[in-house]
């Protein structure tokens, strides 16, 4: 029975210590079935291209992943950190208007085709899908080896990095917020948005809308919705903190709705009372 006990604990610690391990390798994961919300800042002051980016999972440490992620419920706070500090991560501006920011998820399951495209827009009106899915596909799984083997939720690297965001979705910011050609409207700048409005301090934030595609393969889809899914937020609160949530777009159901509900509801009970 000791032998058993101890076999029994060692095969546990066993288990232990390969499910943390996956979870380090687990950042960043896209372009396989659990694709993790990511959330890249990088710097763009005055056409210089060799600042650095600042990529963060927003999701695998709140245990999610889409597509299983349901957008219900209210809004979340996905990352917190000290919003002067976080400047200090770009060597060649301190002004909130020369970084910018996009947002993306790609998931792929091998088992049933099935195809899910997030990205995230400054317009809650929907824009033009691109013919490149094969690109975002592409540049999402190349980013998530180059950063998800660094172990770590938040990773500083240089946008001229072999396979940074900048380099992979902006194309070395040639066609900035294109995520790879996923976006057919990026010189009308839908695609990310500058960081300017925090310049205000406490209480400022810049909103973007998180836009939902899905595909039955790897090359093609369609919108889910013809509404954005959620609005991403990232801001300032009143101790200094810049933060990013996520409030899912929970579509109320219309008063009218309910007044004709309640008034079935009202017919079924004169009903009930001729009938008695």
């Amino acid at each position: 029975m000791r032998m058993k006990t101890r076999f029994l604990s060692i095969a546990l610690a066993a288990f232990l210590t390969f499910a943390v391990a996956g979870q380090a390798m687990a950042y960043f994961e896209n372009g396989g079935f659990d694709g993790k919300l990511v959330q890249f800042i990088y710097a763009e002051p005055d056409g210089n291209y060799t600042d650095n980016e600042v990529g963060t999972d927003l999701f695998t440490d709140k245990g999610l992943s889409f597509p299983t992620y349901e957008f219900t419920g209210s809004s979340i706070v996905l990352d917190t950190k000290v919003a002067s500090t976080f400047l200090d991560n770009f060597t060649t501006t301190d002004n909130w208007a020369d970084l910018k920011v996009g947002y993306y998820s790609t998931t792929y399951s091998y088992m049933t085709g099935e195809s899910h495209k997030y990205v995230a827009m400054t317009t809650p009106e929907l824009f033009d899908i691109g013919a490149s899915w094969d690109g975002v596909n592409s540049a999402s799984m190349d980013l998530a080896t180059y950063y998800g083997e660094k172990g770590t939720s938040v990773v500083k690297d240089a946008t001229s990095g072999y396979s940074s965001y900048d380099l992979k979705m902006n194309s070395n910011s040639f066609v900035s917020g294109s995520y790879a050609d996923f976006n057919n409207q990026p010189y009308v700048n839908f695609g990310e948005a500058d960081l300017g409005a925090l310049n205000a301090g406490a209480g400022s934030y810049v909103d973007m809308y998180l836009f939902e595609a899905k595909g039955e393969g790897w090359l093609e889809g369609d919108f889910v919705t013809d509404t954005y899914r959620a609005t991403m937020r990232i801001g300032i609160d009143d101790v200094g903190n810049l933060y990013t949530t996520i409030a899912p777009n929970v579509v109320p159901i219309p008063g009218a709705v309910w007044l004709l509900g309640s008034g079935l509801l009202g017919l079924v009970g004169i009903r009930r009372r001729k009938s008695a």
